[in-house]
């Protein structure tokens, strides 16, 4: 399964376009917040996603939890866990809502960070980055709890970091 991922594109519909068109083969393409879109404009666009602290999403979500390939997801804009200030309320609702990976923007910084067996994702800016990061997304490949990163750029494609990691095995209902 193929997910795209972006954040904080900032009413920038090109870079939006230029996103879809070029992952065509994608199973799924998210939006992390702050695209200043209105609801039908991304899923128009076969896009779907989270609210982000601006107010022209009203007809998003605040947090998705999904399931790709058996590797759960918690999906948010990350404004609402503090994200600016660290990653730790951000972590305890992953462990409350038993997911494997954090899916987040809101810091305009991209980062890719394996922790206690929690992986923490955001793609960064599709047009304001920071810490001198070019305007990035990202491209997850899930198969078999296998799940490869890639952290691409925006317009040229090149890829900036790719990480790799595979989840144990997820628990039962019962524990075991």
């Amino acid at each position: 399964m193929k997910l795209v991922v972006f954040s904080d594109n900032h009413r920038n519909k090109d870079v939006v376009e230029w996103i879809v068109t070029t992952n065509q083969d994608a199973d799924r393409i998210i939006s992390l917040g702050d695209s200043e879109m209105k609801e039908h404009e991304l899923s128009s666009m076969g896009i779907f996603g989270v609210k982000g602290n601006y107010p022209f999403e009203p007809d998003f979500p605040l947090d998705l939890i999904m399931t790709f390939e058996n590797i759960r997801f918690l999906i948010t804009h990350g404004h609402r866990y503090f994200v600016k200030t660290g990653l730790y309320n951000i972590k305890t609702a992953m462990i409350a809502n038993d997911c494997d990976v954090a899916l987040f923007g809101h810091t305009h910084q991209a980062l890719i960070l394996l922790e206690d067996d929690l992986l923490f994702l955001n793609p960064g800016s599709t047009t304001s980055p920071k810490l001198l990061i070019n305007k990035s997304y990202m491209v997850i490949t899930i198969e078999d709890r296998k799940i490869s990163v890639e952290l691409r750029e925006v317009y040229t494609n090149h890829l900036i970091k790719k990480h790799l990691s595979t989840f144990k095995p997820r628990r039962s209902v019962y524990g075991f």
